[in-house]
């Protein structure tokens, strides 16, 4: 009998598209440093406002590009209210594989537990079988049977304000068990992202067979720049 990891992984492996998933991930690299240029050239005078700025900005940028490329690939997502703050949770539906974000502080390691995770986590389980009314329409019921719930965990590279400091320095696939306490499946893909290089934990295929966008290092952005102001 299989573990539940190698149940999570394989539910992985299989359910997510790896060309959605790639573009997933460098749409999430260049949303950090998109995030960054902006705030930068803004013409604040105080660091500590850049730094507060980019802490309240940075997921509503990352959140911006998961929809872009879910629309983009046509991946259907939700929204889906949280009871225990009223706010909405974006909720990306690949097959059985439903796919949440979250920005992580410097130096976090573990699941940063909150009531509104554990709800989710003990909801979409493997070992959990019943149906969910969303919410969002009248009468729709979504039969989600043993989903796994997944979370991309992002970050910033270190604490200054800098264009190397304030780039995506993590970016980890994890699906916590049911009580949220401890992590299943915890991978770092953060150089298969940033870099185009590494394996992905979707799929079995190689990084540089997949089909890759145009922006896939995000070195090459400031090197055009450079050239261009060398003209």
């Amino acid at each position: 009998m299989n573990s539940i990891e190698e149940t999570v992984r394989a539910r992985l492996a299989s359910d997510v598209d790896p060309n959605f998933f790639r573009a997933l991930s460098v749409a999430i690299t260049w949303a950090y440093q998109d995030l960054y240029e902006w705030i930068d050239d803004a013409g604040y005078v105080d660091v500590g406002r850049k730094k507060q700025d980019f802490g309240l900005q940075r997921s509503i940028a990352v959140e911006s590009a998961i929809i872009r490329v879910c629309k983009e690939h046509g991946v259907p997502f939700e929204w889906k209210r949280l009871e225990c703050n009223g706010q909405s949770k974006l909720m990306v539906l690949c097959g059985r594989v439903i796919l949440i974000h979250e920005a992580m502080k410097l130096g976090v390691k573990g699941p940063y537990v909150a009531d509104y995770k554990r709800s989710l986590s003990s909801t979409y389980n493997v070992t959990r079988q019943l149906e969910l009314d969303l919410g969002d329409i009248p009468g729709k019921v979504n039969d989600w049977s043993g989903e796994v719930l997944a979370t991309l965990l992002h970050g910033h590279a270190g604490s200054l304000f800098t264009k190397e400091q304030r780039a995506l320095g993590v970016l980890r696939v994890a699906v916590a068990d049911g009580s949220y306490d401890s992590w299943v499946v915890n991978q770092d893909i953060t150089e298969f992202a940033v870099e185009g290089r590494g394996a992905s934990i979707i799929g079995t295929r190689d990084a540089d067979a997949l089909v890759q966008p145009d922006r896939t290092k995000v070195i090459l952005r400031q090197q055009a720049k450079r050239k261009d102001k060398d003209r």
